[in-house]
C-alpha cells in the first residue's frame, strides 16, 4: 500500500487482489482500504467490504486519509504515554521498579490489607557494601545486585505477595551476590 486510501470497486475480478477468490466465495465485491499513519509510518491498515459493486468515493476517500491520520496520532500519544509512565516508574539504567512505584504498591497493599482486615508485612532488604560494589565493580556488578535482591523476597520491588520469605532464597541472593564482587 502506498500510505493513501485505495478503493477497489471489485475485489473479485481485480487481478491485483491477493484474496479474490476468497472475497468471491463470501460474496464481497466492493473495498476500501486505508493506512493510520504516524509521521510516514504505517501502524496499520483498516480494510472494509461491500457486499455491492461500488464506484469510488473521492469524499469518503478523504474522510478516511484523515480518520487514519487522527487514528495514528492518538495511538503515538498513548505510546508516548505509556513510556513516559514507564521511564517515571522504573529506574532507566537497572529497568527495576523505582521508589515511586513501590510507594504505589505499598499504598495500595496497605489499603487492601486494611479493607478486607488482613496481616501485612514490609521486608526492607538493605545490600551490605553496595555502594563499594557499584564503584569498584562497575555498574553491571550493582545491577546484578538488584537483580538478586528482588528475587529475594519477591517484595524488595514493590511487589507484595503471599509468600513467606524462605532461607534458601535468602542463601540464593548471597551466593549471587558473593559471585559479582
Amino acid at each position: 500500500m502506498s500510505g493513501t486510501p485505495h478503493w477497489i470497486p471489485d475485489v473479485s475480478r481485480d487481478e491485483g487482489f491477493e484474496r479474490a477468490q476468497l472475497a468471491a466465495k463470501a460474496g464481497l465485491h466492493g473495498a476500501f482500504a486505508f493506512p493510520v499513519l504516524a509521521g510516514n509510518v504505517t501502524l496499520a491498515v483498516l480494510e472494509f467490504f461491500s457486499s455491492e459493486i461500488r464506484n469510488p468515493d473521492p469524499s469518503l476517500l478523504q474522510m478516511v486519509r484523515v480518520i487514519g491520520s487522527q487514528i495514528g496520532q492518538f495511538m503515538a500519544r498513548k505510546q508516548a504515554e505509556e513510556n513516559l509512565l514507564y521511564v517515571a516508574t522504573h529506574d532507566t539504567l537497572t529497568g527495576l521498579p523505582n521508589r515511586y512505584m513501590f510507594n504505589q504498591r505499598f499504598a495500595h497493599a496497605l489499603n487492601n490489607a486494611q479493607r478486607y482486615h488482613k496481616s501485612m508485612a514490609l521486608l526492607f532488604l538493605d545490600l551490605d557494601r553496595f555502594k563499594f560494589i557499584n564503584d569498584t565493580l562497575a555498574i553491571r556488578s550493582a545491577i546484578v545486585c538488584c537483580r538478586k535482591s528482588r528475587g529475594v523476597s519477591g517484595c524488595a520491588c514493590g511487589r507484595v505477595t503471599h509468600r513467606p520469605l524462605r532461607r534458601g532464597r535468602i542463601r540464593r541472593a548471597h551466593r549471587g551476590l558473593r559471585r559479582a564482587r
